[in-house]
């Protein structure tokens, strides 16, 4: 059997009031990850997951056109979205059948300004139900995940919560470091050996450490579909005056599970 979906992406209209759409070929959103998925054997709604991201803007929208006549809205900035950030939708669709699909996604992206720019960028897909249901599709990293995991660490060795600071680290291979300089100083080899962790922690939690953040940036990167962060914290404990220092890390979503997998920290603003 062969059937067609046709995705199409929906610019908002709250994303600006002036809008200028680019030319093709100008950059746009990129595809991600797509998937369908079958409803469960105990009944319930199939639904197609689209992973997509620009760059330089937002995903608004994915809209599913032929049959299924379906709209899934993103939209700017919600929950604290900015431009780079990417977007997971999940569209409830109709049961498709065992067979060959063929599906065109047609995706939008606005840079969500003032004066708003349009871009787009088209990708066909063919599935072969059952075994090729499509790619990988999961929530990534976007900024407000990030700064969520960021915060809950901090706030985890601040309390002493050390169960929860050493769940906010992915394990190997995907770690790959926690480092900061003095005091109790973690470097080079040291610094990348993920098993010392936890006892790491457990004696800064010891000496009562405190990270207080004073300021936290994000930024999703596609090509490693990471989001890295940097900023400045507050660091103090029993055996260290309070003394601001500057930190940057990375971290995945890889399974929809946001975990950290590089912090480094050092003296100085």
């Amino acid at each position: 059997m062969r059937a067609g979906i046709a995705a199409v992406a929906v610019l908002l209209a709250w994303c600006g009031p002036r809008l200028a759409v680019a030319a093709a070929g100008s950059g746009g959103p990129s595809l991600l990850g797509y998937r369908y998925v079958a409803p469960p054997a105990s009944g319930g709604q199939a639904r197609f997951e689209v992973d997509a991201a620009d760059r330089n803007g937002q995903v608004v929208g994915v809209r599913l056109s032929g049959d299924l006549l379906l709209i899934a809205d993103g939209g700017c900035n919600l929950g604290g979205r900015k431009n780079g950030d990417p977007a997971h939708f999940v569209i409830p669709v109709r049961t498709l059948g065992d067979g060959e699909h063929v599906i065109t996604i047609v995706l939008s992206s606005s840079t969500c300004s003032r004066r708003a720019r349009v871009e787009q960028a088209t990708h066909t897909v063919t599935l072969h139900l059952p075994q090729d249901a499509g790619t990988e599709t999961h929530p990534r990293c976007d900024s407000p995940t990030t700064k969520r995991l960021v915060r809950s660490f901090a706030r985890a060795v601040s309390i002493g919560d050390l169960d929860r600071a050493d769940r906010a680290f992915a394990r190997e291979p995907a770690f790959q470091w926690y480092s900061t300089t003095a005091p109790a100083p973690r470097l080079r080899a040291a610094a990348s050996n993920r098993a010392s962790l936890r006892a790491y922690f457990r004696r800064r939690v010891a000496e009562h450490e405190r990270l207080r953040l004073d300021r936290l940036e994000t930024n999703y990167e596609q090509r490693r579909d990471i989001a890295n962060f940097h900023g400045t914290v507050m660091r103090s404990a029993d055996d260290m005056k309070p003394a601001t220092y500057r930190f940057k890390g990375a971290a995945t979503c890889a399974r929809g599970r946001a975990r950290l997998i590089v912090w480094s920290m050092a003296a100085g603003p």
